[in-house]
C-alpha cells in the first residue's frame, strides 16, 4: 500500500489581459492573455492511493531454487500521479474545485493496473 496527502496548489482563477502600462502603446485587446491566479497554496488537491498484490511460489532443492511469482501493480486502477499544470505536458484526468468544476490542473499521467509474472532462479 503507498499512500500520500494531496499537494496544495494556487488555483488559477481565468485568464486576463496585463494591465496597461501608462505611456505604453496597445489596448487592452491587443495584450496577450495571461493567467490570473488566486491565493497561494489554497487549493487543496485529493491525495494518491495504490495496492499493489502479488503471490510467489518457491519450489527445487538447496542449491537450486526457483521462485515462480505473479503480482498486480496498483490493482485497483487508483490515481497516484501528482498533478500539474493543465496546459503542461500532463495526460490524466482533470481536477476539481472542492465545490465541483473543472480546475486548470490535471493529473501527469494515469496508471491502470498492471500485470507481472516473474521466475527467480538461485544457482
Amino acid at each position: 500500500v503507498d499512500a500520500a496527502a494531496g499537494l496544495p496548489l494556487t488555483p488559477r482563477l481565468y485568464e486576463g489581459a496585463p494591465p496597461a502600462v501608462p505611456g505604453a502603446p496597445g489596448s487592452a485587446s491587443e495584450r496577450t492573455p495571461s493567467p490570473i491566479y488566486g491565493v497561494e497554496t489554497s487549493l487543496a488537491t485529493s491525495g494518491t492511493f495504490r495496492v499493489d498484490a502479488g503471490l510467489a511460489y518457491a519450489f527445487g532443492r538447496p542449491g537450486r531454487r526457483f521462485t515462480l511469482g505473479v503480482s498486480v501493480i496498483n490493482l485497483f486502477g487508483t490515481a497516484v500521479a501528482p498533478f500539474g499544470d493543465i496546459d503542461g505536458p500532463g495526460t490524466g484526468p482533470v481536477a476539481s474545485y472542492g465545490k465541483g468544476g473543472p480546475a486548470p490542473y490535471r493529473r501527469l499521467f494515469s496508471l491502470p493496473p498492471i500485470p507481472t509474472v516473474t521466475l527467480r532462479g538461485e544457482f
